[in-house]
């Protein structure tokens, strides 16, 4: 499944995931959700330029496709 090809089921698959990941993390401890926040954090930081030139991709791909704007 491909976000190209079939967005829907992507966004879907995704969200189930997601759906998965939270049932999972509901049962940590304080301590260990509080690291796991830290360790997401530091990844988004060290990863923000890669984020940001997807990102941008991704609204060029979006305005190519003539998608409406959120």
């Amino acid at each position: 499944m491909d976000l190209r090809t079939d967005p829907q089921s992507y966004a879907q698959s995704l969200g189930q995931a997601a759906r998965q990941v939270s049932y999972r993390l509901a049962g940590l401890d304080d301590g260990a959700k509080s690291a796991m926040l830290r360790k997401i954090a530091v990844a988004i930081r060290d990863r923000s330029k890669a984020l940001q030139e997807a990102n941008s991709k991704d609204i060029v791909a979006a305005e190519d496709a003539s998608l409406p704007r959120p």
